[in-house]
């Protein structure tokens, strides 16, 4: 249910449009690849400060980025986080049809967007594929999905508490 006061407020840089839906019931918002903020080879190594700089400023006049198998890379939204709610969280997670078809998922899914980051928003993309992927400028490449979180106290305990329903174990020992 929306609340009055229910907004998440951006700055924009570089004309990038406010994130949409696609369709009207969607449940989260598209994030667009706007820049390159850092790029990790298989081996883990960073790509060179001069190879991202070039790199970026290539993507950014229409050149395609390929994406190699294993590779990381961070996205950047253009998209800065100006005010929110106190209670807002926001989930920055994988696009079903990329991560279907072409093994591109959001790294750490879902990103967490804490209530007082106030940076640019960026999406760590892997690719998962065996094959190259090309992300050109303005590609949809995320979703981001406002919420409202709760806070939690957390306190030690000695005692386990057993819930209602029975189960022993845990990684797919409710089944498949």
């Amino acid at each position: 249910m929306k609340r009055d006061f229910d907004q998440v407020k951006f700055i924009k840089h570089n004309g990038v449009e406010l994130p949409g839906k696609s369709t009207e019931l969607a449940g989260a918002y598209d994030l667009t690849a706007r820049g390159i903020i850092a790029w990790y080879n298989n081996d883990n190594s960073p790509a060179l400060d001069s190879v991202l700089e070039e790199a970026n400023k290539n993507f950014k006049n229409g050149k395609i980025i390929s994406f190699q198998p294993g590779q990381r890379i961070c996205i950047d939204t253009d998209l800065q986080l100006a005010d929110v709610p106190e209670d807002f969280r926001g989930d920055v997670k994988s696009r079903s049809g990329l991560a279907l078809k072409h093994g591109i998922t959001v790294l750490n899914s879902p990103g967490l967007i804490d209530a007082d980051f106030r940076g640019n928003i960026g999406v760590i993309l892997i690719n998962n594929s065996l094959v190259p992927f090309e992300i050109k400028f303005n590609d949809r490449i995320a979703q981001f999905e406002p919420r409202v979180g709760y806070e939690f106290e957390i306190v030690s305990t000695d005692t386990i508490t057993q819930p209602k329903s029975s189960r022993d174990g845990g990684f797919g020992s409710t089944g498949r």
